[in-house]
Parts: C-alpha cells; sequence; structure tokens
C-alpha cells in the first residue's frame, strides 16, 4: 500500500477560496459569502482526487497549527512570513481548517510547519509519495506530485537532486516566505555558482554558497542562517520535539 501524505494547508486555503462568492453592490461596497458544506465537500473531492493522481491506495494529511511566532525559523529569521500576517484569508478558512483537524487528524507538530511534517514523514517512511505545489519540497529526497503539474506525473527526487535543490533555494531566497537568500544572486546565477561542483552531498556545493555569499560582503554565518530558512526537516532533524538544524 502506497500512501500520499498530503500538505493540508494548500487544500484548505483552496477549498475555502473556490467556496467564496462576492458581490459588489456599487463600486466600492461588496461583501463575500460561502457555503461551509461547500468547501467541505469540495476539500474531500480534492483529497480523493490527489491520493489518486498520485498513485496512492491511501493518505495522511499534515498541517500547520504552530503559531507564526513559534515556528523555528521566525527564531532564525524574525521576518520570516511577516509579509503573510495581514493578508486576507478566505472568509471560511478558519472554519474549514477546524473542520479539516476533526475529521480528517492530520499529522502536526509543535514549532514545525505542514512542510516539515512532510518531509519527516516521507523520508522515515520511503516508498510513499509527497503531494504538494510547493517548489520547497523538491528539496525533500523521494517521491513527489504536484497537482498544479500533472503532466510531470509522480516523479523522483534523488538524494542528490534534493541537496542541490536546498542550496538553490538558499541562493535565491523566497519573498513569499520573507527571506532574502544572497541579495543580488537570482535564479539564473545561482545555477551559474552551483554548477560549479558536481551533484553531491552538498558538501561540495556548500563552499560554492559560502564563496558566493562571501562576494557579497555577507558572511558563512549569514549564510547558514538562509540555508536553515530554506531546508525542509527530515526524519532525524526532529527528535523529541526539538529541531535538529541544519549544518553542512
Amino acid at each position: 500500500m502506497t500512501t500520499a501524505f498530503i500538505d493540508a494547508d494548500i487544500l484548505v486555503y483552496e477549498a475555502a477560496f473556490r467556496a467564496e462568492t462576492t458581490i459588489e453592490w456599487e463600486p466600492g461596497d461588496a461583501s463575500s459569502y460561502a457555503s461551509l458544506e461547500q468547501a467541505q465537500v469540495d476539500f474531500m473531492q480534492t483529497v480523493a482526487s490527489v491520493t489518486r493522481l498520485a498513485g496512492c491506495d491511501a493518505n495522511k494529511l499534515t498541517l500547520t497549527t504552530c503559531a507564526r511566532e513559534d515556528n523555528f525559523r521566525h527564531h532564525l529569521w524574525p521576518t520570516y512570513k511577516e509579509n503573510r500576517k495581514d493578508g486576507r484569508r478566505p472568509v471560511l478558512h478558519a472554519a474549514l481548517r477546524e473542520w479539516v483537524l476533526e475529521e480528517y487528524a492530520p499529522v502536526h507538530k509543535p514549532n514545525i510547519e505542514a512542510d516539515d511534517v512532510l518531509g519527516i514523514l516521507a523520508t522515515k517512511y520511503p516508498g510513499n509519495v509527497i503531494v504538494s505545489i510547493d517548489k520547497d519540497l523538491d528539496t525533500v529526497p523521494g517521491l513527489h506530485y504536484n497537482w498544479r503539474k500533472p503532466e510531470l506525473g509522480v516523479y523522483d527526487v534523488t538524494p542528490e537532486e534534493a541537496a542541490w535543490n536546498h542550496l538553490y533555494q538558499t541562493l535565491v531566497g523566497d519573498s513569499t516566505d520573507g527571506f532574502p537568500g544572497c541579495r543580488g544572486i537570482g535564479p539564473k546565477r545561482a545555477v551559474v555558482v552551483l554548477n560549479g561542483q558536481p551533484l553531491d552531498d552538498g558538501k561540495g556545493l556548500w563552499s560554492c554558497v559560502v564563496e558566493a555569499f562571501e562576494k557579497k560582503g555577507l558572511s558563512e554565518e549569514e549564510a547558514l542562517v538562509q540555508a536553515r530558512c530554506a531546508y525542509i526537516l527530515q526524519r532525524d532533524d526532529y527528535i523529541d520535539g526539538e529541531v535538529q538544524l541544519w549544518t553542512p
């Protein structure tokens, strides 16, 4: 039996958004309403669909339950996801999320995100499939399915590819998550930097990352903070509720 480990954070948001209707009564005067039952049905159907499309016959959901300020990355980089705190969520987001917690018993852990739980599960139980649209999950070795890119099917990320993807993300940062990476280095330049070394366990690649940071007047310690923000936890990185920070 193959299990789909599904990122429920994204599915909750999407189902709540699709269930929402906005009426503009007149210019500048609008209101939104939504049906919780519609959102629940949408969510259930989507979970069943992505499980099937990932070639799995069972599923397990993960959900972020820790507050932003309790997230271990927030302690590494205080502006981590700060740009999201004032954003408007769909009307039913909180209600649907509570329903999912009750009905699906998703896996969640203190101080870490749903992505980290996915990484831990996938590396603890290899052969199952991470199901998410988040590019950050490609830093985790194993099988993956992205429902926004069905043409890729279920694809395998090797440990070497995962290490490369992680350090690429370290260099370019993530504006959505609010950490900058190495300022001045974009996607094309990051590929040039990392292609200076063959794929390996990441140690040779790390020297390229450090050199890139130093050329921008930044230290190895500053590079390490960005790498730790970019890293998705794996099976040995969360022990007895404590995060073991990534080291090169």
